[in-house]
């Protein structure tokens, strides 16, 4: 006889959408380590641009964390990975940081540069391949062959969405009556046509 708590209560949606299985973090994230070093001070890791080698960067994705000593061991922390972009012009690298030892070491608050427009991510049912998403879910672009072109043409998307909303609009004068600039009618063949009516003409 089954257990009634194994029994999925009517109109539920219990079991859909649960996770089926657990993987190992390593295929979901990287985790890498860096020590100071001698003469380097520790907190200069604190600055995105510390990272910004073009062969660090390239390594680096959201989700990854870098494990970062003191030359003498004596500090250690986390920092966490929250938006990566080696090919945004100027770079992008948000971090956050996280304490190993001393376990109360004053770090400070996440670098952010504003909630990414876009993320890039693999493509489902097209092996090898990468998608870029908007915020909402959707689909802007697809079928690309690599994270590094998906990643080059994100920034280009993202570029020119900001350039977009930075363009000021044109500003159309609001018509006033009995302006007599406002009863010119559109121009004809290069010529500008004026209302002679008798009304007009008042």
């Amino acid at each position: 006889m089954a257990d009634e708590s194994d029994t999925e209560p009517e109109g539920s949606d219990f079991g859909r959408g649960l996770p089926q299985r657990l993987n190992p973090a390593g295929a979901h994230r990287n985790v890498f380590a860096y020590q100071v070093p001698e003469g380097r001070d520790w907190r200069d890791c604190f600055r995105p641009d510390f990272w910004r080698a073009d062969e660090v960067m390239k390594q680096l994705a959201a989700g990854d964390r870098i494990e970062i000593f003191s030359p003498d061991r004596s500090i250690q922390f986390e920092a966490l990975i929250l938006a990566a972009n080696v090919y945004a012009n100027p770079p992008r690298l948000d971090l956050a940081f996280r304490p190993i030892w001393p376990t109360d070491l004053d770090l400070p608050q996440p670098t952010l540069t504003g909630a990414p427009r876009f993320r890039v991510r693999p493509q489902a049912g097209l092996a090898g391949c990468f998608e870029i998403v908007d915020r909402a879910g959707k689909v802007v672009a697809e079928g690309i062959s690599s994270r590094e072109a998906a990643l080059t043409t994100m920034a280009s998307v993202e570029a020119n969405v900001a350039l977009a909303e930075a363009k000021p609009q044109p500003v159309v004068p609001e018509a006033r009556r009995g302006d007599p600039d406002q009863q010119r009618r559109p121009k004809v063949d290069g010529r500008t046509v004026v209302d002679v009516s008798p009304r007009g003409g008042r």
